[in-house]
């Protein structure tokens, strides 16, 4: 399984080590040297970009969607999504999909990521299978957690997922589902500023502050990275 490791615009470069990373698109847009780091990895690794960081998730505009895209080139794009919201999900994934893949262009068409959404199993399910064609690979974003564990929506997929963002039990992340390619998180960032381990994930850490300029206790930093790498089993 793939880890994307997020953090602060100051200390990408330190903390995200693996070959496989998640960019917001809001973030890019307004920071160079954010966008320049994701732009370069882009060419030799691969980089999903999805809207924003912010909570509840919410897209941006299309037009400020697509130019990010044309920016960087990454490899997958996570689709338009409303936290909570099965029917705006899909009608924005849907509407996106439709102006996006007549576009055409330079190369490749990245992946594309739908966002599983709703407030219970029936809805997240038919969130879910309403995909149907469009989109190669599924998302599963933290604010599943609030209604059904994410562990529990595996059986109704069918096709590679990716966890986005953890803010519950990292341990619980350790699936051992095939399907299951990647974990995007800021978890063990966020709870290094709180000078806590891995294992002290409780209470949940806040949000990260991508502008911070104060850097967490280093040794703490690196060893809850290189311990969430270990037990989730990064891989190439």
């Amino acid at each position: 399984m793939k880890v994307a490791i997020i953090a602060p615009i100051k200390f990408l470069r330190k903390y995200c080590i693996t070959k496989f990373y998640l960019c917001y698109a809001d973030i890019a847009l307004w920071s160079t040297d954010y966008l320049n780091f994701y732009r370069e990895r882009a060419k030799t690794d691969f980089v999903i970009l999805d809207h924003s960081p912010k909570i509840p998730r919410k897209p941006l505009l299309n037009s400020v969607y697509l130019e990010a895209i044309r920016e960087i080139a990454p490899g997958a794009v996570v689709l338009p999504n409303i936290d909570y919201s099965c029917t705006k999900t899909l009608s924005l994934s849907t509407e996106f999909y439709e102006r996006y893949i007549p576009l055409g262009g330079k190369g490749p068409y990245p992946k594309l990521i739908g966002v599983a959404q709703g407030t219970d199993l029936k809805e997240i399910k038919k969130c879910i299978s309403g995909f149907k064609n469009m989109v190669d690979l599924i998302g599963l974003p933290s604010s599943c957690e609030r209604f059904i564990p994410r562990y529990r929506l595996l059986p109704l997929i069918s096709r590679p997922i990716i966890y986005l963002e953890v803010y519950s039990d990292p341990y619980k992340e350790v699936l051992g589902n095939k399907l299951v390619v990647g974990i995007c998180t800021s978890l063990p960032l966020r709870l290094a500023y709180d000078l806590r381990r891995l294992i002290e994930f409780i209470p949940t850490p806040k949000p990260l502050d991508f502008y911070k300029e104060t850097e967490p206790l280093p040794e703490l930093a690196k060893e809850n990275v290189g311990e969430y790498l270990d037990l989730i089993g990064e891989t190439e």
